[in-house]
């Protein structure tokens, strides 16, 4: 088994995930943290976006 394969994968998602959810709680950097937080969701929802863009010209 591979470093990044299963559920392992999602390990540096859950480290980023968590991070930012502290540093949004954390008053003198609630601003970076909110940002990291919305930045997470606008990368997921164009990520999305692409692979089923990808995944409807391929005909899947």
């Amino acid at each position: 088994m591979r470093f990044l394969t299963g559920p392992s994968a999602f390990i540096p998602v859950a480290g980023y995930l968590a991070i930012a959810i502290i540093l949004a709680v954390w008053p003198p950097t609630s601003r970076w943290g909110a940002g990291l937080l919305i930045g997470l969701g606008i990368f997921t929802l164009l990520g999305g976006g692409i692979c089923v863009g990808a995944l409807a010209q391929m005909g899947a």
